[in-house]
This record gives C-alpha cells, sequence and structure tokens, in this order.
C-alpha cells in the first residue's frame, strides 16, 4: 500500500501466476478481490476520498470494515492458509489433526 497522498498509486496487488508473482497497481475507484481468501475484497477509494493513510475499503464477507488492517487481516489470511494446508496434507492422506 501507498499511504502518502502525494503519490499517485493506491495499492499494487500480487498474485502468483505459473511460479512467479505479477503485480498489479490498483487505480483510483479499483477492486480486487482475493482468490486465497475468497471473503476478502479490497476497493480503492476514488482519489478526492483519500485520506493521510486511507486510500481503501475493505470488505470481508461482504460488510465495509474499515478497520480490517494490521492483526486482524494477518489472522484471516493465516487461518485461509492452514485451511489450505490442512485440505492439502487430507489430500496426501494425512490427519492434520493428529
Amino acid at each position: 500500500m501507498f499511504p502518502e497522498l502525494e503519490d499517485a498509486r493506491a495499492l499494487a496487488w500480487n498474485r502468483l501466476v505459473e511460479g512467479e508473482y505479477e503485480e498489479r497497481v490498483v487505480a483510483p475507484r479499483g477492486r480486487v478481490s482475493s482468490s486465497v481468501v475468497p471473503e476478502l475484497e479490497v476497493h480503492v477509494l476514488p482519489r478526492e476520498r483519500w485520506s493521510p493513510g486511507s486510500k481503501l475499503e475493505i470488505y470481508w464477507r461482504g460488510e465495509l470494515r474499515p478497520r480490517l488492517v494490521g492483526e486482524r487481516l494477518r489472522a484471516a489470511l493465516s487461518e485461509a492458509r492452514a485451511e489450505r494446508l490442512a485440505a492439502r496434507l487430507r489430500e496426501l492422506g494425512v490427519d492434520p489433526d493428529e
């Protein structure tokens, strides 16, 4: 994220494509959804609504979560990662709860 108002960028979104990271800079009024955390969506505010340190709106499960940053966002991403790893272990015949 680019919190400084003078910086025309708001968000750089990265995704893994065939083993390589692909960066997408999201413009004002743009939106991105997470493929890793399907319930997470990020909206870049119109430039006239930017304020110091705030250029985005975060939606979690369809609800605006203006303070879903930092620890809460990391926790959501960690939970999704743990669920994916547990599913992969089950595919391999390993019980992740043992």
